[in-house]
């Protein structure tokens, strides 16, 4: 378990919850949101350790950074200390029997002294009904519990939920401190570094599933070059062609996001290049594709083809039809908006 200062790229956050557990004006829930992997979960398990710290108990150590040794602290990391919770979906859901049973647990306080410490993984999966359930709690919580929620937006939850937390933000990793931080972890070269930066997509937990699996760089390296190649080369498509490049994503529904970062990134860096900055690309390994991309479109081309790929996001956050919407992205890549009704 990493100490506070040594999240990746998360300095502000860090420099919050540093300060409020030196004061110890400690609100009684919050929510950590952020994409996953830049460390919203392990920040609220670290709370939890520092709470809860036998350390600090003792006098010892800075308040804000748990020991990371004592017996407490290495019962939270195991997953077996008494005052410290995990809920996480089960099949992509949280359920309200589950929160009713936190609930009714947090009403009896276990022997000993310590702080309780409900973290709820990816609140947003949390269903109408639990949502409502866990109101009352958030709001007037027993003596000495505190309740940490992560998700991805505040959008995701019920305002209500929202309202009841004091709101920490993630923000995705830099892509020089996630270099850096392959670079030390893994000792790649600069250029591999850079690669895997490129397609964490800010998230420290995808760069070391990129770098830590066999294969998988080189693998996710070919992706790129032939998704940004599609990309360029879409405007000469047939028809027929612009509509199966989009039912190719269709059908790959688990890559559809990734797919979406990467054509996203790539229109970005054309549009770098595009406004005189050509040295600040970030998809090197892509690079003269993304050239050729620039020298045939303009900044409003560009700025016209990100908002496709935008609109298309949003409309797989509000559970659109995909299809479509994949359709009518692929269209407006390859400049033929007004054909599919013709």
């Amino acid at each position: 378990m990493p100490r506070f200062d040594e999240l990746v790229g998360q300095q502000r956050p860090v420099r919050v919850l540093a300060g409020i557990l030196a004061k110890r004006e400690i609100p009684h829930a919050f929510l950590f949101t952020g994409i996953d992997g830049v460390g919203r979960r392990t920040a609220a398990m670290l709370f939890a350790m520092a709470l809860n710290c036998l350390t600090h108990a003792e006098g010892d150590g800075p308040v804000h950074e748990p020991c990371g040794e004592c017996r407490s602290c290495r019962a939270v990391i195991s997953g077996a200390h008494p005052f410290v919770t995990l809920v996480e979906p089960v099949g992509g859901v949280i359920k309200i029997d589950r929160i009713r049973e936190i609930v009714r647990r947090i009403s009896f306080r276990p022997p000993g002294a310590g702080t309780r410490v409900i973290i709820i993984a990816d609140a947003h999966r949390m269903n109408p009904e639990a949502a409502n359930a866990l109101l009352k709690s958030l709001e007037e919580p027993p003596p000495q519990t505190i309740f940490f929620l992560t998700a991805e937006n505040v959008s995701d939850l019920l305002p209500t939920v929202v309202s009841r937390c004091s709101h920490v933000r993630f923000n995705p990793v830099p892509p020089e401190a996630v270099e850096t931080f392959i670079r030390d972890r893994y000792q790649l070269d600069k250029e591999n570094a850079r690669l895997v930066a490129a397609m964490s997509e800010g998230s420290i937990a995808k760069a070391l599933d990129i770098a830590g699996t066999p294969g998988e760089l080189d693998r996710l390296a070919r992706m790129r070059r032939r998704l940004c190649e599609e990309l360029y080369a879409m405007p000469s498509h047939r028809l027929s062609a612009v509509l199966a490049f989009a039912e190719r994503m269709y059908k790959n529904k688990d890559h559809i996001d990734r797919w979406l970062y990467m054509i996203l990134s790539f229109l970005k860096d054309a549009m770098v290049v595009c406004a005189g900055g050509g040295k600040n690309i970030a998809n090197t390994d892509v690079r003269e594709t993304v050239l050729n991309i620039a020298r045939r479109e303009s900044v409003q081309s560009l700025a016209a083809k990100i908002d496709a790929v935008l609109e298309t996001e949003r409309a797989i956050l509000r559970n659109l039809n995909l299809r479509l919407s994949l359709e009518l992205m692929a269209l407006r890549l390859a400049d033929r908006c007004d054909e599919k009704n013709s």
